[in-house]
Formats: structure tokens, C-alpha cells, sequence
């Protein structure tokens, strides 16, 4: 956890956020439930946690290589469908002309 609070001169005035004059009690660890924070001054407070992972699994698992072969498999639909329309269009001078038929 960091103690931050919003600074809205930071970013060219668009605001940021920052820990400047704060710091965590030096009692805290991880078991605990609460966290308290030591500022210098007076202003709107934040706890930011970061709950991502500290290592990311790079392992493959097989629900990896079906979500994968799920990935590329509608990729190249979606580029042969894509292709397929753009083709039709060119070849066509009566979809490419102002005067063809209602679709209704």
C-alpha cells in the first residue's frame, strides 16, 4: 500500500497523484487490516493498493493453447470475411454506382 493524496498541480495542472510528505506506519505488515499513514499536512487521503500479481504466470496451460487457437482461428475468419467484402465491392460497378437498388 502507498499513502497518497491528489495533487491537482501536478501533470501540467491536470492533477496527480502523490505521496509526498506521507508515509506508511513502519509497524505495518501484510496481516493486517488496516494501514495508517503519517502526513505533514491537511488534504483528502488515499490508500493505493496494487492487487496485480507480483510475478505473472507464464505458464501454458491447455485452456492458454484453446483460448489461443480460439484468438487466431477468428482473426483469420474475420480477415477472410474482411477480404472477401472488399473484393466483392471493387469487382461490383453496380455497388460501387450511385444509382443501384433499394436493399427494401
Amino acid at each position: 500500500p502507498q499513502c497518497s493524496f491528489w495533487d491537482p498541480m501536478l501533470d501540467d495542472g491536470y492533477g496527480d497523484w502523490s505521496s509526498e510528505g506521507c508515509e506508511i506506519d513502519e509497524n505495518y505488515n501484510d496481516t493486517q487490516n488496516e494501514v495508517t499513514c503519517f502526513c505533514d499536512h491537511l488534504t483528502s487521503f488515499s490508500i493505493l493498493l496494487d492487487v496485480s500479481p507480483a510475478i505473472e504466470s507464464t505458464e501454458e496451460t491447455p485452456l492458454t493453447h484453446v483460448l489461443n487457437a480460439v484468438t487466431y482461428i477468428g482473426l483469420i475468419v474475420s480477415i477472410v470475411c474482411l477480404s472477401i467484402t472488399i473484393i466483392s465491392y471493387l469487382s461490383s460497378k453496380k455497388l460501387r454506382s450511385k444509382e443501384h437498388g433499394q436493399i427494401l
